[in-house]
């Protein structure tokens, strides 16, 4: 498994999301507004439409081929 970077798991998301914007002064890039499994299942299903192969969504998104391809699977 690749490292690509932290996930930061909070119980509140509207006052975590507030203090990164207000006071550290943060931008979203991104909001997804799901939970991360399901944030996994749009980027695999992304990938995949896009013509990369089950290997090369798995080097991509460093997540075991089992799940990708259950997940291809479940969303096609």
């Amino acid at each position: 498994m690749k490292f690509m970077g932290p996930i930061i798991l909070v119980e509140n998301l509207e006052r975590s999301r507030d203090f990164y914007e207000r006071i550290l002064k943060q931008k979203v890039l991104i909001d997804f507004g799901v939970t991360i499994g399901e944030t996994m299942e749009i980027v695999i299903k992304h990938l995949y439409h896009q013509g990369l192969s089950i290997d090369e969504v798995v080097r991509k998104t460093a997540m075991p081929k089992a799940f990708v391809e259950e997940t291809i699977q479940l969303l096609n």
